[in-house]
């Protein structure tokens, strides 16, 4: 069966389009705030912590990882957990934001502010964005790492308007792409997400499966089955797919030699590897390198 390969939609209106806040808020124990009428499409996602979100009046659980994307005109109620609050960063774009008027960074977030009385800023239809969209990032989604250098953008002072239409062009495209894509793991399952994390955290050895559905607190066939259901695959298939991952990564940005990347990744064989990495990339480790390095000049 041939792969599907998902590409952002060319339906995408984003000529207009512009991003006028972007930020990162921590949340105090059990905080709430209430926004009745926020005048943006806007991405969150959850960084830390974890809590709910009401938005439009249905409410969403959140935590590490997990990302709404809001559609214009939204009410959302923020409630943090008690014990662990979330930390969650943002970014509010204006689908229609004409180019010859005068850029305020600025939007509205109550039905009293001023800046809502803007008519010229405006909606616009993008296809399979309409309405609350969810998901999920892992740690190298494109998404995740545009959506925190335009926060870190913003922080670093003002970004001029051109550039600021270009990253909110190609942060919407990503925003499509990403939901195009099956979800890596479903919101709200537990069980799997627990059970990826020890996987992430434990990359220099191999955990034998009782052990990880142990410490996932619940029995193997129990884990079997909820991977299969929410990922489509086993427990080992998805480890090995997520090993290469950090693999491609660690070979592509760094000088450690194969062996050590190897090592890294979970591998006591490197020859093993490298017959794995050949098998599953299509490319030797060495050759991967010589291709996708980076180089600053």
């Amino acid at each position: 069966m041939r792969k599907k390969i998902i590409t952002p939609s060319s339906s995408l209106n984003t000529e207009t389009s512009v991003i006028l806040m972007a930020t990162r808020f921590q949340f105090a124990d059990g905080e709430r705030i209430f926004n009745r009428w926020v005048m943006s499409r806007m991405l969150l996602w959850c960084q830390e912590g974890r809590g709910r979100v009401r938005i439009n009046g249905r409410w969403h659980e959140m935590q590490a990882d997990d990302f709404i994307f809001m559609p214009w005109y939204h009410d959302v109620f923020y409630h943090a957990d008690a014990r662990d609050p979330f930390r969650v960063g943002g970014i509010h774009i204006v689908p229609d934001y004409p180019l010859d008027r005068k850029l305020v960074l600025f939007v509205p977030h109550n039905i009293k502010d001023a800046a809502r009385k803007w008519h010229w800023q405006r909606d616009v239809v993008w296809p399979d964005l309409d309405g609350i969209r969810v998901g999920v990032l892992q740690p190298e989604d494109p998404l995740r790492l545009l959506a925190d250098y335009v926060i870190e953008r913003f922080d670093a002072g003002p970004v001029p308007e051109p550039a600021l239409r270009k990253l909110t062009q190609l942060l919407v495209d990503e925003i499509a792409r990403t939901l195009a894509q099956k979800p890596t793991v479903a919101p709200g399952n537990v069980l799997v997400r627990r059970a990826q994390e020890l996987i992430e955290s434990h990359f220099h050895r191999q955990i034998p499966l009782a052990e990880l559905a142990r410490l996932s607190r619940c029995s193997v066939s129990t884990l079997r089955r909820q991977f299969q259901q929410t990922l489509g695959m086993p427990p080992y298939e998805w480890i090995l797919q997520a090993r290469m991952r950090h693999a491609r990564r660690l070979l592509s940005t760094t000088t450690l030699r194969i062996k050590e990347v190897a090592e890294y990744v979970g591998f006591e064989d490197p020859f093993q590897f490298s017959r794995t990495f050949r098998q599953r990339v299509g490319q030797s480790p060495r050759q991967f390198r010589a291709e996708h390095a980076f180089s600053p000049r």
